[in-house]
């Protein structure tokens, strides 16, 4: 690990971090790199790690859904280089499990 950050490997740490089990960083280090896919693979894969990592899920919602689903925004633009798909699944992955009963009543439908 050492050689990687001394040669500014940051892909490589990325990846060596997700092998380690250190999602969030690894999602961070990704996001770090414009690895937005990435990231997003990971994030997908290993939620539950990744929203226990507050750096981690924050770094999320500022780079996927402030961008992509802030109020300003109509329609899911044709260039983002995230598919729609992708940030509906990790909106429907992400536990809901320790939110209060205000916070669920909040963002769930009524």
């Amino acid at each position: 690990m050492e050689f990687v950050v001394e040669h500014d490997l940051g892909s490589t740490r990325a990846a060596i971090l997700g092998r380690q089990g250190k999602y969030g960083e690894a999602v961070r280090q990704y996001l770090d790199e414009n690895q937005e896919s990435e990231a997003l693979d990971l994030a997908l894969a290993y939620i539950d790690e990744v929203t226990r990592d507050s750096e981690a899920f924050n770094a999320i919602v500022e780079k996927f859904f402030w961008r992509y689903l802030s109020f300003g925004c109509c329609g899911w633009p044709e260039s983002a280089d995230i598919p729609s798909h992708k940030i509906d699944k990790l909106l429907r992955s992400i536990p809901g499990t320790r939110l209060s009963d205000r916070d669920k009543r909040t963002v769930c439908d009524p």
